[in-house]
């Protein structure tokens, strides 16, 4: 699988330098456009493959052309719902960002094939009346509201606002959300009223927002691509002090260098070509773990969910037995919104007030299984443990847990 995962990173790199692109003698195309799928990358893979006339099985050419198709399709309703929301809410004075993918697509070179899942703007906590009503009149039905997230839909596409650039909490102690709390002074123009993160502020927010995944439910090989596109595109220009300066302030350099050595290994770019190194045990696992991750860690949501809990939990417990039911209930049945819909299948699409519902069920099946003790699904079997303790091990390296 390594290998194919490893042609695949060689295809991502033709397709983001327009490089020519031979296949390697050892390696199956079918094979690598599963993963492809997995990390949302398969039209830049079918882009390259049809540039350089890769021949691909009957089976996979139809999914190839379709993905290509969608994605122009997409991209040209993504840029009239974003015209028509930036204008909307540029004509009642409301300040916005723009952030994530939407900007971050404009540096490939085929833009609509740097998918994305939603469109995210930022809006100041005192505009969120005002922007709900410019979302009603422009037909927006809102799908769901928590605590400054909304959530909207359009012609199957997904709209989201928020009142933080983040929620991030990782293992390294580090205030994420105050951090950012002043991002509209770090702004510039994008488009009438609609503004972009300035370039370096934008690189620091992808590092915590890339962390966040890592802590919480992993990520693919797109979000270090973006990473490889960014130095690309802005390398020349971004002041580097200023940002390894920042990283440092906020508990994430030795992460960047991580990332930055990847993009090194795997795009041949880095930093003003600054070389980087890292131990190859750290590299082999890093390279699992994104493997494994999928784009966002959704090719294995609900192992990730269970090992993030069982890691919470070595954190606290300092690597011992699981202490006590408390710590079970709380750490593997009482788990947030997000993680109950990876694990209780019904509750995906269900409303979040029937969060305690859903905690409720969780528990009951617990003990029907043997009762709380029976930890394999509420405390993890010994494979999840084992799993946890590599994850927190790997997570501590990149500074994404204070080092005990």
């Amino acid at each position: 699988m390594y290998e194919n995962s490893k042609e695949l990173i060689k295809i991502l790199k033709a397709f983001l330098f327009e490089e020519k692109y031979i296949q390697s003698s050892n390696t199956q195309i079918d094979d690598i456009v599963k993963i492809a799928e997995l990390h949302n990358v398969t039209a830049m893979v079918g882009y390259v493959l049809e540039k350089n006339n890769v021949s691909v099985s009957d089976d996979i050419a139809p999914k190839l052309l379709k993905k290509k198709l969608q994605c122009g399709i997409l991209g040209a309703k993504r840029e009239m719902l974003f015209n028509e929301i930036s204008d909307a809410l540029s004509e009642k004075s409301i300040e916005h960002i723009i952030v994530k993918g939407y900007v971050l697509r404009e540096l490939y070179p085929v833009k609509d094939l740097r998918t994305m899942s939603d469109m995210d703007f930022v809006i100041k906590s005192e505009d969120g009346n005002n922007m709900e009503k410019v979302m009603e009149s422009l037909n927006y039905d809102l799908d769901e509201y928590v605590q400054g997230d909304w959530s909207y839909f359009k012609n199957n596409m997904h709209i989201e606002f928020h009142e933080k650039l983040t929620e991030s909490e990782l293992g390294n102690g580090f205030d994420y959300d105050e951090y950012l709390k002043d991002c509209f002074l770090h702004t510039e123009e994008y488009r009438k009223l609609t503004k972009k993160l300035d370039m370096e502020y934008h690189l620091i927010y992808m590092f915590i927002h890339c962390a966040k995944h890592f802590y919480n439910e992993g990520c693919g090989f797109r979000m270090i691509m973006d990473f490889a596109a960014y130095i690309k595109a802005y390398n020349n220009v971004i002041n580097w002090n200023y940002v390894n300066s920042e990283l440092k302030k906020i508990h994430l350099y030795d992460f960047s260098n991580s990332i930055w050595y990847l993009c090194q290994v795997w795009f041949n770019i880095t930093p003003n070509n600054k070389e980087y190194t890292m131990d190859s045990e750290l590299y082999n696992e890093l390279l699992g773990y994104i493997v494994k991750g999928g784009t966002f860690g959704e090719a294995q949501a609900k192992d990730r969910m269970m090992s993030k809990a069982a890691r919470e939990t070595l954190e606290k417990a300092g690597n011992s037995k699981i202490k006590g039911f408390y710590v079970k209930l709380k750490k593997y049945v009482l788990l947030d919104d997000k993680s109950m819909r990876g694990i209780v299948g019904w509750y995906k699409n269900m409303p979040k007030f029937m969060l305690p519902v859903a905690w409720i069920y969780k528990a009951f099946n617990a003990v029907k299984n043997k009762g709380l003790g029976t930890t394999r699904d509420i405390i993890g079997s010994g494979a999840n443990n084992n799993t946890a303790l590599q994850e927190y091990t790997m997570l501590e390296k990149l500074g994404l847990y204070n080092k005990k």
